[in-house]
């Protein structure tokens, strides 16, 4: 696990930008984010968040996962921190706890 300091975040958020431009990076950037967290595997997911439709539309992680997409979907339609992100305006920025209690948050499997 990477030590968290002002610089380690600024470089793990460079390496998303990078990506976002280049994504053949995107398979090395989520290497580097699961190692900053000091988790054996990461990933990044894309929700449609149409009414009535929130799912994973579109996944890459750092390891291929053919539950992935079985796991998303029942953590995306079942979870109380994703069911509802539809009504969230988008551009703003969320604190998780004015989203989701400290209870909730800590008993739910997302």
């Amino acid at each position: 696990m990477t030590k968290l300091s002002t610089e380690s975040v600024a470089a793990t958020i460079g390496l998303v930008y990078e990506a976002a431009y280049d994504p053949d990076l995107w398979p090395g950037v989520l290497r580097a984010i699961g190692e900053f967290f000091g988790s054996s595997r990461s990933c990044i997911c894309c929700f449609e968040a149409r009414p009535g439709a929130t799912r994973v539309k579109d996944s890459v992680g750092s390891s291929p996962d053919p539950e992935l997409e079985t796991f998303a979907f029942q953590a995306t339609t079942e979870s109380t921190l994703i069911v509802g992100m539809d009504k969230w305006p988008a551009g703003q920025v969320y604190r998780r706890r004015d989203i989701l209690n400290e209870d909730h948050f800590r008993n739910c499997d997302f």
